[in-house]
């Protein structure tokens, strides 16, 4: 008897694919975009192509006045940055970039930075012995944690970074550790996804 020949899986001809691989595709192709909308975050000003499966995410309107005083108050008050490296580290700070979503996650999407809050921040850095480029911008988002924030989040800290001096040091040599805040174990005894502000991680 003879043998009917293997279907053609590639190129146009998807009339004599499976059913069921044609809807594995789809779906493959559905997770990807809708991963890429994800990504960039809610569109504002942003947008998405189906057809491209492309994704362009929104940009800061970096010509505001609450940009352009922000910008000021950073380069003012850090020492050795320039005009690049503020707008840089503020959108770092408001989570307009890839890598500063994952530190916010929820808490902040693509925000607008307030010069006065911004103001607040560099000068507690600066009582800190902080306010360096060096310094910042190993931690660029802690320029949207706000002062009170960033004075209560030693309150949290493991019991052996509860002394000044401890903790100080902590934060010079690792400057993540100001972005920490929460403890899931103490809380909840398990995790509870804010693994990026939390000290267990």
């Amino acid at each position: 008897s003879r043998v009917a020949p293997a279907p053609t899986f590639f190129g146009p001809r998807t009339s004599a694919m499976p059913r069921r691989m044609r809807h594995g595709r789809a779906v493959v192709v559905t997770v990807f975009a809708l991963g890429a909308v994800a990504f960039c975050g809610a569109p504002r000003g942003g947008r998405f192509s189906a057809q491209g499966r492309t994704a362009v995410c929104a940009e800061p309107d970096l010509t505001s006045e609450a940009w352009k005083e922000s910008v000021s108050a950073v380069v003012a008050g850090i020492e050795g940055s320039s005009e690049e490296d503020a707008q840089q580290w503020l959108q770092a700070g408001f989570a307009w970039t890839p890598k500063s979503r994952r530190f916010w996650r929820k808490l902040r999407l693509e925000a607008q930075p307030q010069p006065e809050a911004v103001s607040e921040t560099v000068r507690w850095l600066k009582e800190k012995d902080l306010a360096r480029k060096d310094w910042v911008k190993k931690f660029p988002e802690v320029l949207g944690l706000a002062a009170e924030e960033l004075s209560s989040g030693q309150k949290t800290a493991p019991s052996y970074l509860k002394s000044e001096v401890a903790y100080n040091k902590a934060i010079r040599s690792n400057p993540q550790l100001l972005g920490k805040n929460y403890d899931c174990l103490a809380e909840h005894e398990s995790c509870q996804g804010q693994c990026s502000r939390c000290w267990n991680t």
